[in-house]
This record gives structure tokens, C-alpha cells and sequence, in this order.
């Protein structure tokens, strides 16, 4: 795996600075909202929609988007 520049930054775009593929942002996407037990149910609602292009963006992304029922972060 090529190494990544650190540290993160909000404006850091996925493409150009981590040349991440959408594919690998979704895997990215799922493995967090897992973790964090948000909800990956319906994203077309969320304003941020086919906007994660950014750092900052993917957590608006996962922010505005509803919390699963019942669930608990999941301690790395």
C-alpha cells in the first residue's frame, strides 16, 4: 500500500491526495458506519449525496445520516 501524507486535513481530497477509487471510498464509508452504528439506509436523502469528495465532506456524509437503533460504537 502506498503510504499517505499526514496528518489528515479536512480539505484533503480523495482523489487527488490519497488516489482513492469510489469503490474504495465506499469500503471506507461502510467500514465506518459500522463502526460507529450510523445507518447506511437510504443515503440518496442525505445532502451530502454524491458530494464526498473531501475529508470534511465524508464526515457531513456520515453526520447527517440517522443512527441505527440500539447501536454502540465499536472500540477499535
Amino acid at each position: 500500500m502506498k503510504s499517505r501524507r499526514f496528518p489528515v486535513e479536512a480539505d484533503d481530497c480523495f482523489d487527488e491526495i490519497y488516489k482513492m477509487d469510489s469503490d474504495e471510498l465506499d469500503d471506507i464509508y461502510l467500514d465506518i458506519a459500522q463502526k460507529l452504528g450510523i445507518s447506511t439506509e437510504n443515503p440518496e436523502a442525505n445532502p451530502y449525496w454524491n458530494k464526498v469528495t473531501t475529508v470534511k465532506n465524508l464526515v457531513l456524509f456520515l453526520h447527517n445520516q440517522p443512527k441505527v437503533k440500539g447501536s454502540q460504537v465499536v472500540k477499535a
